[in-house]
């Protein structure tokens, strides 16, 4: 990695999971950096520097800033508009990098404004990636390992601090992507922020439903799949839309026109466009590892045909594992719905996931390759 900074001090605000897995991270890589954590509670700064994430700490802001080069604000998002507010108020370093970990950028820009006169460059961050576990006791200094990490630059913000930034976070191991905030709102409003809302809202529709104990004995499978992420904090996601207010109703209402249409074919018994709407979401989804150009990359994913028994698991990973081949991640579908297996492997590259369909196959699993 390209020593391009003398960053010395780096400032995390808010030392939970995130804010301690960056730490982490940091600290491996970059052993000469101090990591300042900053948090409301005392005892979590304790008990973040028994453990190695920060190397001092403070309930004071303006003390655990004041000699910052970079200062991340690892707090939820309405936590975060208010913390920039009193960041533009305290005396940072010229020069100094300010960056967050919100999923909406937007309102957190505009509040970050008040940097620009101050010759403090503000980069709007979102690593795409999380935990069910919450805490400086979860932070895992690999947990955005080839994840998604997004940057939004300020439009006063000059490439060098970009780069700066882009250098720390490489120790991260994450895949970094650079866009506007609008943008990133935008985009991350369909693809991450509406799914939440739909699941929801399925899930809400069934729970409707609960007289009948059919709705609920045989909600699984596909129904589970789709509606886990309802199952995220309640408090999170309520600020998300709230801050990511205009760009949802726009997607929504195109959401609504999207409805309106499949129910207006199912209503006139319209089979042509019936079969459309299944058939163009269907091609698209097919096309997108394939031929579908991104700045995201996609997964490359194998089904496995395994009976669902323990042991499974590390027999699959070991034979892998002895022919070199690293799996991304795994997960137990548990059903056969779909006609998927018990177990789906995901690769970072095809190249990979073709050695792991030819290793598997070899040694006798049943394997599809999904695209």
């Amino acid at each position: 990695m390209n020593q391009i900074t003398n960053t010395k001090q780096v400032c995390i605000i808010g030392v939970g999971l995130i804010g301690g897995s960056i730490a982490l991270s940091i600290k491996e890589t970059f052993p000469e950096y101090e990591i300042v954590g900053i948090d409301t509670d005392l005892s979590i700064i304790h008990e973040a520097i028994s453990m190695g994430v920060v190397d001092w700490g403070t309930i004071d802001l303006n003390q655990g800033v004041e000699k910052a080069d970079i200062i991340f604000v690892a707090t939820p998002v309405k936590a975060t508009e208010y913390i920039i507010k009193q960041l533009c108020q305290a005396q940072l370093k010229p020069d100094c990098i300010v960056t967050d970990v919100g999923s909406t950028k937007e309102n957190i820009y505009e509040s970050a404004r008040c940097f620009q006169e101050k010759s403090i460059s503000f980069i709007g961050g979102h690593p795409m990636a999380g935990s069910e576990k919450s805490g400086v006791k979860a932070s895992n200094r690999r947990l955005f390992e080839n994840a998604y990490y997004i940057l939004t630059p300020s439009d006063w913000t000059p490439q060098h601090a970009v780069d700066v930034l882009k250098n720390v976070l490489e120790s991260t191991k994450a895949e970094i992507i650079v866009m506007s905030s609008k943008v990133h709102d935008e985009v991350v409003g369909a693809i991450s922020h509406l799914p939440h809302i739909v699941a929801s809202a399925l899930v809400n529709f069934v729970r409707e439903k609960k007289d009948n104990p059919y709705y609920t004995a045989l909600a699984a499978g596909g129904f589970r799949d789709i509606t886990r992420i309802a199952s995220a904090s309640v408090e999170m996601w309520r600020d998300i839309v709230i801050s990511n207010r205009e760009s949802m109703l726009e997607i929504l209402t195109e959401w609504e026109r999207h409805i309106a249409d499949i129910k207006q074919a199912i209503d006139v018994n319209d089979i042509v466009q019936i079969e459309q709407f299944f058939d163009t979401a269907k091609n698209f989804r097919d096309d997108l590892p394939i031929r579908q150009q991104s700045l995201i990359h996609q997964a490359y994913q194998l089904n496995v045909d395994v009976p669902d028994h323990p042991g499974v698991i590390g027999n699959i990973a070991s034979v892998l594992g002895r022919n070199g081949v690293n799996i991304r991640n795994i997960y137990i579908t548990h059903n056969r719905e779909r006609g998927e297996g018990a177990m789906r492997l995901t690769f970072v590259s095809r190249d990979v996931q073709q050695r792991a369909y030819e290793v598997l196959t070899t040694a006798g699993y049943g394997v599809q390759i999904e695209d």
